[in-house]
């Protein structure tokens, strides 16, 4: 279910989760898009960590967040990425992979436990994948995404018994890395260590965790008819004056969200995924107007021209950096990468060095 007013969602993980850029994209989309609502989101990833280590950091990392909301991402240093190097074969390894697994599950279920025991909502994230079929020169450890598979089938399990939900990163993304793999051998959605996404991943397993939430495809549908000089089926908006000109149409509006902004060094998912089409419509709908090429002018400035068609159907403002309301989501986006440079950058340095130094 989507978060709501007064949520405190707090998420656990690995690296992935401190370095916070999936997460970061989440709350940056329900800051612009319910800007009435409010909650509170907390960072408790730690890189290198393990769902052991989340079950030793527990009382002092995690239960301090009074988390009403908890999401669990974990499996990528539990699964012994060692023991699938080249030339690690034989019954020892093979035991000492299963070790491994059932170690993972084991903690999982005791971190998973508690959590609900302190009233906890649970969200468990398949892993994010170990990309072990791109081209490239690292050492490639093959099997360690089949490994995070099984973990993946093991968070199903323990939110199928403890009343979970589950949100799935690993099959979609090794789904995408095969399709786009199959045209360019050396393409990855993880960067080149195998392991760490990119911007274009953090903000593809948002797309999928908001998505796996039914969060609304629209910002607002701005929509007048030039015919009638009329509001026509707006949403998420309130239209008035609305003025036959010379020319055109004009009227006044005020929206009740922002577009999301994304960010150039995540801007490839646009091309790998549906983002803007599934979650990020802010649509200028102008019926019945003359054919023609019209400017759509905004506060005096002109953001884009348009056909008559084109507007008839709806022309999509929420990418267009000319726009105020781009802008005003820009101001929020800098707000939010403060804001993660001190979480993640920050605070959870200071408890890295406390989990595992002293």
């Amino acid at each position: 279910p989507p978060f709501q007013a007064g949520d405190r969602v707090c998420f656990v993980g690995d690296s992935i989760t401190h370095g916070g850029r999936y997460l970061s994209f989440i709350h940056l989309f329900y800051a612009t898009r319910f800007p009435d609502r409010r909650w509170e989101f907390c960072n408790a990833g730690l890189s290198g960590d393990s769902a052991e280590g989340a079950v030793r950091r527990f009382d002092w990392d995690i239960v301090p967040h009074q988390a009403t909301v908890a999401t669990i991402m974990l499996g990528m240093n539990d699964v012994g990425r060692n023991l699938y190097g080249e030339g690690q074969t034989g019954e020892k390894i093979e035991a000492q992979r299963r070790q491994c697994l059932d170690r993972h599950a084991e903690n999982m279920r005791k971190l998973a436990e508690r959590l609900k025991q302190g009233g906890c909502r649970l969200i468990f994230l398949t892993p994010s994948i170990y990309d072990q079929t791109v081209k490239n020169p690292t050492v490639n450890n093959f099997g360690v995404n089949d490994a995070l598979g099984l973990c993946g089938q093991g968070a199903r399990k323990l939110a199928a018994e403890l009343g979970g939900t589950v949100v799935d990163f690993h099959g979609p993304l090794t789904e995408l890395n095969a399709r786009e793999q199959a045209k360019d051998p050396a393409f990855t959605i993880v960067g080149p260590d195998r392991v760490h996404p990119g911007g274009p991943g953090h903000l593809i397993m948002a797309a999928l965790f908001l998505k796996a939430q039914q969060l609304p495809q629209l910002v607002a549908r701005i929509a007048v008819d030039a015919k009638t000089v009329a509001v026509a089926e707006p949403a998420n908006c309130t239209l008035n004056n609305v003025t036959k000109t010379p020319t055109g149409i004009s009227f006044e509006c005020l929206e009740n969200a922002l577009p999301f902004p994304v960010p150039a060094d995540a801007a490839l998912a646009l091309k790998l995924i549906p983002f803007q089409e599934d979650l990020n419509q802010e649509l200028l709908v102008v019926a019945n107007l003359a054919p023609g090429a019209y400017e759509i002018v905004i506060d005096d400035q002109a953001v884009a021209m348009a056909s008559a068609e084109d507007l008839g159907k709806g022309v999509n403002l929420a990418d267009n950096p000319r726009t105020p309301m781009f802008k005003q989501a820009v101001v929020v986006q800098q707000f939010e990468n403060t804001r993660t440079g001190i979480l993640s950058g920050k605070l959870r340095a200071l408890a890295a060095i406390r989990h595992f130094h002293a």
